[in-house]
Order: C-alpha cells, then sequence, then structure tokens
C-alpha cells in the first residue's frame, strides 16, 4: 500500500532576480501550480498559484508582462497563509490551522510544497496502512489475543485465540469472558488495574497468559490477554533436569537475598553460602552458646527429617530467626538449607505499633451507632448501591455533609462485605491539629505501613478528608500509591474508604490533591441532604430518643408538633445536632411532657448561654481559673497551624509569653501522660 507523501514541484522566485515575463514562461512550461516568492534576504515572503498569477497578469495588462524586470508588484499579492517544514509533518497535529500551503525544506533548500488537502489525504492512506499492518500482525500472531471492555465482554479474538480457546471469533465477540474460556484472570484486572501473569490448567492442558489493563488517559476501560498453550513445553521441563541452570538460579537466588542462605553437610560444614550469611555467621563462631544452639539444630534436623526453627540475639543485639530445612534423598537427610532472617526491625515494628495503638486511643472513634435506616427512594437506592459496593475491595468516596450519616454508610459496606468480622478504624480531620494528623498518619518512617498493618483485612476510613492540609494530602497520596505497588507478598490488605463534606477544587487557596482524589474515588456514593430525607429524619430521631432514655432512664413524652419541629428544623451539623440537643433535653428537661413551644423556649436559652465567651459551670480559685481559659485559647489556637508571633498578635501578648506558656502546657501534658 502507497504512503509516501505526495510533494508538489514548485517554483522558487526572488523579487530582485527574476522578471514577471520569465515566472510565467517557467509556469507554462514546468505546469507548476504554485510558486515562491523570496526576499533579497532568501526569505520566503509568501506564495501564489497560478490561477493568481494570470489574474496578476490580466490586472497589469499582457502587454506590459515583459516590461516587469522584478516581482515588486506581484509581491504585494502574495498569500501569507503558509508554514515550513525542514522535513515532512509526521501527524495532522503538526499542521497549523488556518494555513493553506506548506513548504518542505531539506538542507535550507525548499523542495516542493503541499496543500492541507494532499496532506490529510496522505495521513488517511498512512492510516489504513497502519491498521492493515497491525491487523495483518494481530492475525499472524501464533500467541492467542483477548481483549474485553470495561463491562467484561469480548471486543477483539484473533485466528490463534480462537484455536487456542476453541471458540470462534463470531460467537466469542460480544460474550462476557467467563462464558468463553473459564480463567477470570481479565476480570482480577479489570479489578485492581494491576497487570500480572498467570500459569493455568484447563483439563489436561496448560497454559499461560500475560495480562494487562487498558487505559483511555487515567480511566481504565478494558484489559488484554496474550496466552499461549505451554503443554509441550511443561512436559520437556518437567523431564528435563538442567543441573547447570538450577545452579545458575539458585546461586542468584542466593545472591540477591536479603536473607542469610547456606547449604551445610549433616555435620555442619558449609558447603556454600552467600555474603549476608557469611556477615551473621561471624557473630555466631564467636558465640559458644550460639554455637551449641546452631549445631545442635542441624543435629535434629538429620534426625528427625523434619524443618526446625528458632530465635536469637546475635552481635550487636541483631535478632535473627533461623531455619533448618532438610534435603532428603532416599528419606535420608543428605544436605541442609540453613536461612538466617534479621527480624530486629520486625520487632522494634511490633513495638512501635503497640505505642501507636495507644496514640490512636484519643484520636479513633468507633460509635456503636443505631441499626441502618432508609424510608426515602434516595436512601434505599443507596442501600442497595452499597451492597454491590460491599462486595469488592475498591477504595470509595463518601460525599455529603456533616452528620447526614457517611460513617453509618462506611460501616454498612464493612458489614455486608466479606471484612465484616475485621478492624474498622475511623479517623476524622476535622477539628485535628497538624501536629496530631500528622503523627497519626505519616509523621514517623513506616507509620503509614504500621497503620496498616494494624488495620489489615479490614477498613480504614478517613473521613473528613477535605480538612487534611494539602502538604499531607500529597504525603498520603504517595504512601497509598507506594502501597498499591508493592508485590503480592508484601503488600497489606485494606480497604480504603474516605468522605468529603463539601465541594473541592483542584487549585486556588484550598486546593485538595488531585492525586490523592482519584485514588481513593474509585467509588463514589453521594449522601443527600436531611431536607430530602424527612421520613428517614423522623424515624432516626425518634430512634435517637429511645436510646437516650434508656441510657438515661428518663421517659418524656414529645408531642408530635415538638418532633416535627426537630425534623424540619435545618441544622448546621445535622444529625450531630439533632442528637446533642436531644440529649440535653432528655438529662435536662424538668418535665414529662415537651411541646413544640417548650422546646423554641429551651433552645433559645441555651442558645443565649453558647454566645457567651466564657460558661462558668463551677466554682474553682480565681488563678486556676485564668490557667485553664489559657490553655484552652491557646490549644484552640494551635489547630489553626500559625506562628508564635501571630498567636501572640491575637492575644495581645509578647510572643516570649506564649513560648513559655506553649511549654509549661507541654510539660503539664506529659506529667498527666506518665501518671
Amino acid at each position: 500500500m502507497e504512503t509516501s507523501i505526495s510533494i508538489q514541484p514548485v517554483g522558487v522566485y526572488k523579487t530582485t532576480l527574476h522578471s514577471l515575463h520569465i515566472v510565467v514562461k517557467d509556469f507554462m512550461e514546468q505546469q507548476y501550480q504554485y510558486g515562491i516568492v523570496l526576499n533579497r534576504l532568501g526569505k520566503v515572503e509568501g506564495f501564489f498559484t497560478s490561477t493568481e498569477l494570470l489574474k496578476h497578469c490580466y490586472e497589469i495588462g499582457f502587454d506590459y508582462v515583459e516590461d516587469m524586470e522584478s516581482l515588486m508588484t506581484l509581491s504585494k499579492v502574495l498569500n501569507k497563509k503558509f508554514e515550513i517544514f525542514d522535513g515532512e509533518p509526521v501527524t495532522i497535529t503538526d499542521m497549523p490551522k488556518n494555513k493553506e500551503l506548506y513548504i518542505l525544506r531539506k538542507d535550507k533548500e525548499i523542495v516542493g510544497v503541499m496543500d492541507r488537502e494532499s496532506y490529510l489525504s496522505f495521513i488517511v492512506k498512512k492510516q489504513q496502512f497502519e491498521l492493515y499492518h497491525f491487523n495483518t500482525i494481530f492475525n499472524a500472531v501464533p500467541s492467542g489475543i483477548m481483549a474485553v471492555n470495561i463491562e467484561g465482554n469480548v471486543t477483539m479474538l484473533n485466528p490463534a485465540g480462537e484455536k487456542i480457546s476453541g471458540v470462534p471469533k463470531e460467537k466469542a465477540i460480544g460474550k462476557f469472558i467467563t462464558d468463553i474460556v473459564p480463567p477470570e484472570g481479565l476480570l482480577q484486572v479489570l479489578q485492581d488495574g494491576q497487570g500480572h501473569v498467570e500459569k493455568y490448567k484447563v483439563r489436561k492442558r496448560w497454559y499461560i497468559s500475560y495480562r494487562e489493563p487498558i487505559f483511555d488517559g487515567k480511566q481504565l476501560v478494558g484489559a488484554v490477554g496474550v496466552f499461549d498453550d505451554i503443554s509441550k513445553i511443561e512436559k520437556l521441563s518437567s523431564e528435563l533436569d538442567t543441573v547447570r541452570e538450577l545452579v545458575k538460579e539458585n546461586e542468584a537466588l542466593m545472591g540477591n537475598s536479603e536473607n542469610g542462605i547456606a547449604i551445610v553437610d549433616i555435620a555442619g560444614n558449609i558447603l556454600r553460602k552467600n555474603n549476608q550469611f557469611q556477615q551473621l555467621y561471624l557473630s555466631i563462631i564467636n558465640d559458644k552458646n550460639h554455637m551449641e544452639i546452631f549445631f545442635r539444630t542441624i543435629n535434629d534436623v538429620v534426625r528427625s527429617k523434619k524443618i526446625q526453627h528458632y530465635e536469637g540475639t546475635i552481635g550487636q543485639g541483631v535478632v535473627c530467626h533461623f531455619q533448618f530445612e532438610p534435603v532428603l534423598e532416599e528419606e535420608t537427610t543428605h544436605k541442609i538449607i540453613v536461612r538466617v532472617r534479621d527480624i530486629t526491625a520486625k520487632r522494634v515494628a511490633e513495638h512501635q505499633m503497640i505505642q501507636m495503638k495507644k496514640t490512636l486511643k484519643n484520636l479513633l472513634y468507633m460509635e456503636q451507632s443505631i441499626p441502618y435506616i432508609h424510608k426515602s427512594i434516595e436512601m434505599n437506592d443507596i442501600a442497595k448501591e452499597i451492597l454491590k459496593i460491599a462486595k469488592v475491595s475498591a477504595p470509595v468516596l463518601i460525599k455529603g455533609e456533616i452528620g447526614t450519616g457517611r460513617t453509618k454508610l462506611a460501616k454498612e459496606i464493612m458489614q455486608n462485605s466479606d471484612r465484616k468480622n475485621a478492624l474498622f478504624i475511623e479517623i476524622d480531620c476535622r477539628g485535628k491539629s497538624y501536629a496530631e494528623l500528622k503523627k497519626v498518619l505519616v509523621g514517623e518512617p513506616h507509620q503509614f505501613l504500621r497503620l496498616l498493618k494494624t488495620v489489615e483485612g479490614g477498613i480504614l476510613y478517613i473521613k473528613n478528608i477535605d480538612f487534611l492540609p494539602f502538604t499531607l494530602q500529597e504525603q498520603l497520596a504517595n504512601l497509598i500509591m507506594h502501597q498499591s505497588k508493592e508485590q503480592s507478598g508484601t503488600k497489606v490488605d485494606v480497604r480504603f474508604i474516605a468522605s468529603l463534606s463539601k465541594e473541592i477544587a483542584f487549585d486556588g487557596p484550598h486546593a485538595f490533591s488531585e492525586r490523592l482524589y482519584y485514588l481513593i474515588n474509585a467509588m463514589t456514593v453521594t449522601v443527600p441532604p436531611l431536607e430530602t430525607r424527612i421520613d428517614d429524619v423522623k424515624l432516626i430521631v425518634q430512634q435517637f430518643i429511645r436510646l437516650l432514655q434508656e441510657k438515661y432512664n428518663r421517659e418524656i413524652i414529645w408531642t408530635e408538633d415538638a418532633l416535627d419541629f426537630i425534623v424540619s428544623t435545618k441544622w448546621e451539623r445535622n444529625f450531630l445536632d439533632i442528637q446533642e440537643c436531644l440529649e440535653q433535653v432528655v438529662v435536662t428537661w424538668p418535665d414529662a411532657v415537651l411541646t413544640k413551644e417548650q422546646l423554641i423556649y429551651y433552645l433559645k436559652d441555651k442558645e443565649q448561654e453558647l454566645k457567651k465567651a466564657i460558661v462558668v459551670n463551677k466554682i474553682i480559685p480565681l488563678k486556676q481559673a485564668v490557667m485553664e481559659v489559657e490553655k484552652e485559647l491557646i490549644e484552640l489556637l494551635s489547630t489553626q497551624q500559625i506562628s508564635y508571633r501571630k498567636m501572640a498578635k491575637i492575644l495581645e501578648v509578647n510572643a516570649s509569653t506564649i513560648i513559655r506558656k506553649v511549654k509549661n502546657i507541654e510539660n503539664d501534658n506529659k506529667t498527666l501522660q506518665e501518671e
């Protein structure tokens, strides 16, 4: 198929060297369609067509053409809509818009021109050729190739794939993948977006498949698998015993292993070892007790023909795990493989994890909430969606106002999944200082990994993630991406759920990390506001009242108009404010009946009390009261991530005073923790 670009010859003329009648004669002899005019410096001034040349001659009069000894008059009517290429443009995007001619230059010499129509024709032919080339390769590849779309339906199958799978292309296209072939590997790629290699057996034949995701930008749109029947290869490899290759692989394994590996005989003599084992073995032989344990374990392995383990501390406090594995020949131990693994970091991590759980105690919130109540159409639809979401492990983003039940939905996802018996940890970013959030998420090295291992098999719910400072958002995105790239052996199985309380933007003063957003937004649930769920709200309020009255052993009769007032009022924090209001009423209301008017009066009275800058609820010494107020003011300002100088300016004191008082508060808190 011809795909070379069609270049038209062109006449090139200088305004001062060529006369008009020479140009006309040249056009007639060479049958040019285009001419290019250069100025005296050799720079292209513009171009003209044969039609424009004829028109120009007509306008000045054909009798006067021979009198025009230069092209100055022609220069005034040149077309300036051109573009110069050194070589050939590669794609349509290389062609600037609003250009009528493309001048091709090679080694600074003009070699021809082409118009847009000619180039577009060339591009079409080239793409047709590439498609033909692709189809030829696709059909000729001896390996089977099958592609599916995001729904798991087959979109492509080459002849080799038809032969290997035993399914004609006509019957495969459009069908669900598992209706065509038994392995579900492509569905796994669609689920986690990760490519992998799998060797599998169908009936008596072995196959190998290389599977990769297909992305359109950042959007996963499908997956492709390349597969081969390797039954003959498997049979040959099982019959061949290539000692050289086996030794080579073992050497590579030992050399690249992070652990110490050695092969010893039954007397304990080292036959082969790697550098890591040599370094640890030097510490062993210098310790008499360890030497006795080492050789005693070898004797135990020879006698029992079973794997033996033990742990010990060698050298400068290095904690090691030793494994002795017998190599049996005719049921007799001939050699022993010794593996030594440095587990010092593991033991330190276990200790740090215990400390981290203590830290998390004041930051993590796990409520025993009421049953999931949904009566409205919107929440019924969400309940059905939750059942689908619970069946997979992709990250979920829950959007909705504060206090609309986002945490309850996160727990519903867990309760309906196979993680329901695992740990659910909630980290609420709202109301936490920068230092607190950094400490619990990314503070120390490997902190995030320890957090994931704490939740392993369960769900980590990051609530109100829009309150997380941008720098911590970026760090969290890096940690999640790093964890997602870990190999299956080191990857921690944790499902991420996050919630947003407001709309976000990727730029501006309150920008949200775009990378983090796409990492946590594989699936989205939007919780509608309470005013659209009146039926749900009323049922939940009634449930709140029952639970609170049981908790405080009080019986208050709420009139219907009082309940309607609670339900119809717009609360700033939705259910959080409703529950707080109900609890105050249940605890403090003196009568057995509560009407709407009494409730309104009660709330107004509470509102006046809350407007006070300082609320006194018990009598303490004045000096202690001043210290308590100072402490609360400083702790409140600390959550705003501002400097000591700015804090001092707000409180109208010296910066040194703030620094001194902050140190006193830190010392007091440290003393309380030690107690």
